[in-house]
């Protein structure tokens, strides 16, 4: 049993690194394709960043208002 959660473990974890070095080539590819700079990019991915951080901000404010609210009516 314990050999076979190993040989399990260590398909995905070679899957995981497959996917991983194929993420790299697409993105070296999109880079010379699309003749991008890695701070072109870099940038865009720090603006995703932050939108996702807005977003999950606001859930959080609104999950505590309503949370709050909720207390206080009991």
């Amino acid at each position: 049993m314990a050999d076979t959660s190993r040989k399990s473990f260590l398909r995905q974890r070679s899957t995981w690194i497959a996917s991983m070095l194929a993420c790299f080539a697409f993105i070296l590819l999109a880079l010379k394709v699309y003749q991008l700079s890695i701070t072109e990019l870099l940038s865009n991915l720090f603006t995703l960043f932050l939108g996702a951080l807005a977003v999950i901000a606001f859930s959080a404010a609104i999950g505590w208002l309503l949370a709050s609210l909720r207390r206080r009516r009991k």
